[in-house]
């Protein structure tokens, strides 16, 4: 009886190496990883230093080569959350939609940058975080953008719900920076409706608008002077491409399907995935399609409806096979049907061949999750060799690239980050590790 027990313990382990949570994880692939003190709400990594921060707004800086720790300063915030990072800063949000400045060497806080909120923003960190050519852009309530050395306000759009409003001056602004100095936005004026606009980077003036038929809650494409914008709701299907310094039309392709992730390029290819399961290559110098394959022959869509929302896992590329990979997820049950009261779901990865859109390889995940999850999203990250995939359920993969082999798998207790790819590695925040894979 021992020996039987000895042997289903043997293969269970022969199926994946699991991670020990309490001793550290235990993985061939890990390269470093540290014990840190609270949970991470934010992770990010640049100029060879990784960078987490916590709820209370701690920031912690390690060495991407040994994950040797540099320096932990503050914020000095309640609920921080997300962190970016240039040469000489390190940037944290926190409450109020505000964003604290730290010397990226030696920890000192430095400022703290303020933006328009109300009180449904009282405890809420900027959504989004940017730091281009000395400018840090702020998404939050409102739309702001500082001096990303000195924490000076250089421009604003403020939201405002008054009448009297124009494209020049819309009832909201929401804009995303790109290198070369280079912003888009999106703005919506009342009674009028939504514009796609590029802004002048030292003041924020409108240079071009264009009107678009509904809102974009993502930022666009840019791709060798083209701005690519992607309606994917209701009856309004179509990919665009609008010229960057002119704003005028160059192409235009209906897709005929929703449109459900941001747009990846490469090689004058625009992928995306829509809600029928397919995942699309458009010719970017002329709209026309290269390919389009259907995807979920596992027929997960199937799942889907008002209370399980279909998640696409972003086109990301392969870049050492020349593939795409894609998926999906969705969830199968909802906790209060069944006894356990705990959701579960099923997803997929698939490697497309970039040339002709085959599938290479296609894996399924699965797993159970917490009823409170109803919003929880799937992510990925590709080191050289390996696929790193994390869930808002905790659970988190290690797949191979080239043949889709499940290699790891872990259910952590209470929280992964989703993972951050840099060069050969990534890495990943989980319960109470920083981690550091090949």
């Amino acid at each position: 009886m021992i020996i039987v027990v000895f042997l289903v313990i043997l293969l269970a382990a022969s199926l994946f190496v699991l991670f020990d949570n309490d001793d550290g994880v235990e993985s061939e692939y890990s390269i470093w990883q540290n014990r840190i003190e609270n949970f991470a709400t934010g992770l990010a990594v640049n100029n060879g230093k990784v960078y987490i921060i916590d709820i209370s707004g701690n920031i912690c800086s390690y060495g991407t080569e040994y994950g040797n720790k540099n320096w932990q300063g503050s914020i000095g915030a309640y609920w921080g959350e997300g962190v970016t990072a240039s040469n000489s800063m390190v940037y944290g949000g926190k409450a109020a939609g505000e964003v604290g400045a730290i010397d990226s060497k030696s920890g000192q806080f430095k400022w703290s940058a303020h933006t328009q909120h109300d009180s449904t923003w009282d405890n809420k960190a900027p959504s989004n975080i940017t730091v281009l050519e000395n400018r840090l852009y702020i998404t939050a309530y409102s739309f702001n953008v500082f001096n990303a050395t000195t924490g000076e306000l250089l421009w604003e759009y403020e939201k405002s719900y008054g009448q009297g409003k124009n494209v020049t001056a819309p009832n909201s602004l929401i804009g995303w920076a790109f290198e070369e100095n280079r912003v888009f936005a999106v703005a919506g004026v009342i009674f009028d409706g939504y514009y796609i606009c590029r802004l002048n980077p030292n003041t924020g003036t409108i240079i071009w608008s264009v009107r678009i038929s509904d809102y974009i809650p993502g930022p666009p494409t840019l791709y060798k002077g083209q701005v690519i914008l992607t309606n994917g709701t209701g009856t309004q299907t179509e990919v665009i491409s609008l010229n960057e310094n002119t704003g005028a039309l160059l192409w235009s392709y209906n897709v005929g399907e929703s449109v459900i992730n941001p747009t990846t390029t490469i090689n004058n290819l625009l992928l995306f995935e829509t809600n029928k399961g397919n995942v699309y290559a458009i010719n970017m110098s002329n709209g026309k399609q290269a390919w389009k394959t259907y995807i979920d022959n596992d027929n997960i869509i199937s799942f889907v409806n008002s209370d399980r929302p279909l998640k696409g896992c972003s086109v990301q590329i392969d870049t050492q096979n020349r593939r795409a990979i894609a998926g999906f997820a969705v969830k199968t049950q909802l906790g209060a049907f069944v006894q356990e009261e705990t959701d579960e779901y099923v997803g997929f990865l698939c490697s497309l061949d970039l040339d002709n859109g085959s599938i290479v390889w296609a894996r399924q995940f699965s797993g159970s999750g917490e009823a409170g999850h109803l919003n929880a999203d799937f992510y990925f990250a590709m080191s050289e060799n390996n696929v790193f995939l994390s869930t808002e359920f905790n659970d988190f993969w290690i797949l191979d690239k080239s043949t889709g082999e499940m290699l790891e798998q872990q259910q952590f207790e209470h929280y992964i980050l989703p993972p951050v790819a840099d060069g050969e590695k990534v890495y990943v925040a989980a319960d109470l590790h920083l981690v550091a894979f090949k």
